[in-house]
C-alpha cells in the first residue's frame, strides 16, 4: 500500500429525489504477476445512497431550513453534477437503475409494488406490469467490480429482491449487512437510533477497517430519510427549538442524521488515509 487520496462526487437531479455520493480512496496495490512489481492504482469505492432526500433539502443547494454541514463540506470539494437524473423518483426503481446501469423500461421496476394505482375506471391506459426485483441476467455493478477484485459490501436497505436468487449476495455482493428490521425502512423501533443510521454507519466503518489487502466497493444504503420519518430524539428537539412543526422537525431531523452519517465516515476516512 503506498498512498492514498479521496476524491468525492455528487449526482443530483432537479426533480428526483436520491442524492448519490461516491467516495473513492485511491490506493496503490502491488499486482504480483506484473512484471517489475509494477503498482496498478485501484481506488477503493464507498457509495452512500440517501433515500427520499429532497434536491433543495441540503444547505449547499439552498435550504434554510435544513442542516447538512458535512454535505455541504464535500460539494466544496468535490463535484457535483447539478444536471444529472436519478433513474427514477422512487426508491425500488432508482437502486434499480443504479446497480444495474439500465433504466426502468429495461430492468421493468418501475415502482414500489404495484403501478396500478388511482381510480381504475378513470385510467385511459392499462399501466405497464411491474417488477418487484432486479433480474439476476443483469450484470451489476457489484459483479463487475468483483471480477475486477473487489471485495463487495452492501449496508442497509436492498429493495430489489423477492427470492433468493435476486438477494445482494446473488447479485455480487460478498457481505450484507441489513438494518435492524427487516423491513428496516419502517424504522426499528429503537429510540436512541430508529432508522439505524449509527449502525449501519458504524458496520461499513468496521468493513472498510478490515479491507486492507485488496480494494473494496462499500454501498451504504441508508433508509434514511424514507419514511416512515423517524429520528433521534435529541435532533428532533434540536429542531423543534427552531420553531419547526412536529412533522417539519422530524423531517430536518431525518436529514440531519444522515448528515452526521456522512461525516463520520468522512473523519474515519481521514485518519484512515493518514
Amino acid at each position: 500500500m503506498l498512498y492514498h487520496l479521496t476524491v468525492s462526487y455528487y449526482f443530483m437531479s432537479h426533480f428526483f429525489k436520491p442524492l448519490f455520493i461516491f467516495i473513492l480512496t485511491y490506493t496503490l496495490y502491488f499486482n504480483a504477476h506484473a512484471q517489475n512489481q509494477q503498482p496498478v492504482a485501484k481506488p477503493n469505492i464507498l457509495l452512500i445512497f440517501a433515500d427520499d432526500l429532497g434536491y433543495m433539502d441540503c444547505g449547499f443547494t439552498g435550504s434554510k431550513i435544513m442542516e447538512t454541514p458535512n454535505i455541504d463540506a464535500l460539494s466544496k470539494k468535490g463535484m457535483v453534477f447539478n444536471n444529472a437524473y436519478a433513474g427514477a423518483g422512487n426508491c425500488a426503481p432508482s437502486r434499480a437503475a443504479l446497480i444495474s446501469g439500465q433504466y426502468s423500461p429495461r430492468t421493468g421496476v418501475y415502482a414500489v409494488g404495484s403501478t396500478t394505482r388511482g381510480p381504475v375506471d378513470l385510467m385511459r391506459l392499462v399501466p405497464v406490469r411491474n417488477n418487484v426485483s432486479l433480474n439476476s441476467s443483469f450484470h451489476t455493478i457489484a459483479e463487475g467490480l468483483k471480477g475486477e477484485g473487489y471485495v463487495t459490501a452492501i449496508f442497509g436497505k436492498w429493495h430489489l429482491a423477492d427470492s433468493k436468487e435476486t438477494q445482494p449476495q446473488a447479485q455480487g455482493f460478498d457481505w450484507y449487512t441489513k438494518g435492524l428490521k427487516e423491513q428496516s425502512a419502517k424504522g426499528s423501533n429503537e429510540a436512541n437510533d430508529p432508522k439505524g443510521v449509527s449502525y449501519l454507519t458504524d458496520a461499513a466503518i468496521k468493513f472498510m477497517q478490515n479491507t486492507k489487502d485488496k480494494p473494496f466497493f462499500a454501498y451504504l444504503a441508508h433508509n434514511a430519510i424514507h419514511s416512515k420519518l423517524e429520528a433521534k430524539a435529541e435532533t428532533i428537539a434540536k429542531f423543534k427549538k427552531k420553531g419547526l412543526s412536529d412533522k417539519m422537525a422530524v423531517y430536518a431531523a431525518c436529514t440531519y442524521d444522515f448528515d452526521v452519517s456522512v461525516g463520520v465516515v468522512m473523519d474515519f476516512l481521514k485518519i484512515w488515509t493518514g
